[in-house]
């Protein structure tokens, strides 16, 4: 007795750009048997059943470079939610790798992605006749030359050409980053923080001097920051640039 029943789960689902859900198979009750693989079922019904579909989700990966280098990673465009995929950005010789663009903006040439997203990504190169690790155009912009290194300092603030092409700022001007004045409110303090630069940094809190720092924030460029006050200890406020 019973009706031969057939069932599948239908094509992969693509609504949403650059997710692919995949049907792997069921779980199911009654006359369905409790587990299988595949998108298609075949079963006698004989009593009350159910069916559940499993799916799988997959993201697509998109990796391109522009010219001055190339681009490696595992073969395929989906990958299993989950997955942790590695990219590589490889400049030709005369080339620096300066970055990615788009869902990452890493200035690392290895980027570890954990597929929980989709990624579009493109790593950029720039040029570099004289092989030290600094890109011709910002060398001739800021100094219109080649001449200067990069463990150069031409504006004595104790950080590096190459530390200020990576944080985006001027070579021959002194950066200065401190905190200006406390003010303090009920239960919270508010520092005044003096960063012509305007780059990043952490802002970090102690009880004693000699202790441990605690990091309250980072990536931070702000003028100003508040802070809860701890009860009933002198407490400490400091500021640092990540290396």
């Amino acid at each position: 007795g019973g009706s031969i029943v057939s069932t599948w789960a239908g094509n992969p689902i693509t609504n949403v750009p650059g997710v692919r859900k995949i049907p792997t198979g069921w779980t199911g009750d009654g006359s369905v048997p409790a587990t299988g693989s595949g998108t298609n079922l075949t079963f006698r019904i004989m009593s009350f059943s159910r069916i559940h579909w499993n799916w799988q989700t997959s993201y697509l990966l998109s990796v391109t470079n522009e010219a001055g280098g190339t681009v490696s990673y595992p073969s395929g465009a989906w990958f299993v939610e989950g997955t942790n995929v590695l990219v590589h950005a490889q400049p030709n010789p005369g080339y620096l790798f300066a970055g990615w663009k788009g869902d990452s903006l890493s200035k690392s040439a290895d980027l570890l992605l954990t597929m929980d997203q989709p990624y579009t990504l493109v790593a950029t190169f720039a040029l570099d006749t004289d092989a030290d690790g600094l890109p011709d155009d910002w060398e001739l912009a800021w100094f219109g030359s080649l001449s200067n290194g990069p463990a150069d300092d031409p504006d004595h603030d104790g950080r590096s050409n190459a530390r200020e092409y990576a944080d985006g700022t001027s070579p021959l001007v002194a950066d200065v980053l401190r905190i200006e004045r406390l003010d303090l409110m009920s239960n919270i303090g508010i520092l005044s923080i003096s960063n012509n630069s305007g780059s990043r940094y952490e802002v970090q809190i102690a009880t004693n001097l000699t202790g441990n720092w605690s990091t309250l924030a980072t990536t931070q460029y702000l003028a100003r920051y508040t802070s809860s006050l701890p009860s009933s200890q002198p407490v400490f406020w400091r500021l640092r640039q990540p290396a």
